[in-house]
C-alpha cells in the first residue's frame, strides 16, 4: 500500500506519527505499555544510565527521528533491563532465604 498517495501519510513521518501510520492506535497503546514496563522495571543503581538513555530516545522521538532506526538498540537495552530485573529478583530471593536460615541458626 502506498501510504503517501492513497491515505496522505508519508512513511517517513517522524516519531510516533510513524507508529500510528503503520500500526494505528493499537500500536501506540502497545508502545505506551512497553514504555511503562521498561521504565518501571527495578534494576541495580549502577545500570540506571540505561533508563536515562531510553528516556532520551522516548523524548527525542516526539518530534524527530525515524523510529525503526533505533529498534535494534532499543531491543538490546530492553533485553538487558529484563535480565537485570530477573537477576535482581533472584538476588532478593537468595538474600531472603539466607536471612531465614540465619534466623533459624541463632
Amino acid at each position: 500500500m502506498d501510504y503517501a498517495h492513497e491515505i496522505g501519510y508519508w512513511e517517513s513521518d517522524v516519531g510516533y506519527a510513524e507508529i500510528f501510520v503503520y500500526f494505528g492506535l493499537i500500536g501506540l497503546i502497545a508502545l505506551l505499555i512497553w514504555f511503562i514496563g521498561v521504565l518501571t522495571v527495578r534494576i541495580p543503581s549502577e545500570y540506571f544510565f540505561l533508563k536515562i538513555y531510553l528516556i532520551f530516545i522516548i523524548i527525542s522521538m516526539i518530534c524527530g527521528g525515524y523510529w525503526f532506526e533505533n529498534i535494534v538498540e532499543m531491543a538490546i537495552i530492553t533485553y538487558i533491563l529484563v535480565k537485570l530485573n530477573s537477576g535482581y529478583k533472584a538476588d532478593l530471593i537468595v538474600l531472603e532465604i539466607f536471612r531465614c536460615k540465619s534466623r533459624n541458626i541463632t
